[in-house]
């Protein structure tokens, strides 16, 4: 196997462990809301007193478990990183007359219809010097992100301040979601060569998140 091959299949892997850490954090972090408890309530009454309407105890755990997992999500992430830099670094090795026997990428978003636009205010630009960092590999029907206008295949060149030169730049884009709850923000996208701003509001909905969209690091 090429080196290149063994890192992209390293890099695979830590996204799937990745994925798990973040279902899980997901459901503890809804059993915390669901308590009403949530991640920062006070877990005492006014007389200092440890809550009678919560299970005290349970909220702790799930609180522990979030700030674990929320570490290891980091060092997951950290760990992406550097192996699309070493990537990046295998792919400069390569003699310049192998770049024309590179198969080109399928364009995903081309075979889907574009859904409707209502919410969305979309303008193009020339699509130089920017550089992508994420890619939207999953969009919900229905969803905010669906809403905005967003596709599959869609490739993040920031969002609201945040861009590939952000450190930890995908964990960024969660805490901005959160701070950004029913607040336009943009971001700008790189799709089938032009860049693209989408105007979209994280919001909850039916589904799964504030935006009911997945994305993973851009792998070039």
């Amino acid at each position: 196997m090429h080196m290149s091959d063994h890192i992209k299949q390293q890099i695979k892997g830590k996204i799937q462990e990745r994925d798990r850490l973040e279902a899980t954090i997901l459901e503890c972090t809804t059993r915390l809301e669901a308590s009403g408890a949530g991640l920062h309530n006070k877990l005492v009454d006014k007389e200092g007193f440890p809550r009678a309407d919560i299970d005290v105890s349970a909220v702790r755990a799930d609180r522990q478990k979030v700030a674990v997992l929320t570490n290891d999500h980091k060092r997951i992430t950290n760990q992406i990183e550097q192996l699309m830099h070493e990537l990046h670094a295998e792919a400069r090795k390569a003699p310049a007359v192998g770049s024309a026997k590179r198969p080109r990428t399928m364009d995903v978003s081309s075979s889907l219809a574009a859904p409707a636009q209502p919410a969305a205010s979309v303008t193009h630009a020339a699509a130089s010097s920017v550089t992508p960092f994420a890619v939207i590999d999953e969009v919900s029907a229905n969803s905010p992100a669906e809403e905005a206008g967003l596709h599959v295949g869609d490739q993040l060149i920031s969002f609201a301040d945040i861009s590939g030169q952000t450190a930890n730049a995908l964990p960024a884009i969660a805490a901005a979601l959160q701070a950004s709850e029913n607040s336009e923000v943009e971001a700008r996208l790189l799709r089938r060569g032009s860049a693209v701003t989408v105007k979209l509001t994280p919001h909850t909905w039916g589904g799964r998140g504030l935006l009911g969209c997945h994305l993973r690091p851009h792998l070039q």
